[in-house]
């Protein structure tokens, strides 16, 4: 499974996540950086939201390809999911690389 991660002008690493909203489809999660700034990560058209236990992270990132839990995402929006969708499998990794949060969305955009 490869990964990339988000592009951040400050990067995730050492990070804290602090917040997570939904409204609708639309999921809002805010990380606090190591130099005490706060970033949030906006989800358009979220499918699927796990989370594991968040807290500390230090990055996140998008899933290349096919995974387990996106297989899963689409099989509750799909009755057959098709083989080219607008779907994105993004993960946010605790220090030891583990994801802490998982989000099915066709968008993620940082303000």
């Amino acid at each position: 499974m490869n990964q990339r991660s988000l592009p951040s002008e400050i990067g995730f690493s050492d990070g804290e996540v602090v917040s997570y909203r939904r409204e609708g489809d639309e999921l809002a999660v805010v990380v606090k950086a190591w130099n005490e700034r706060k970033i949030a990560l906006i989800f358009k058209s979220v499918a699927s939201f796990s989370d594991y236990g968040a807290g500390d992270i230090s990055d996140v990132v998008e899933v290349d390809g096919s995974s387990s839990y996106m297989d899963q995402a689409l099989k509750r929006i799909y009755e057959a999911p098709p083989a080219n969708h607008e779907y994105h499998h993004y993960q946010f990794l605790d220090v030891s690389g583990a994801p802490v949060i998982e989000i099915v969305a066709t968008s993620a955009k940082l303000i």
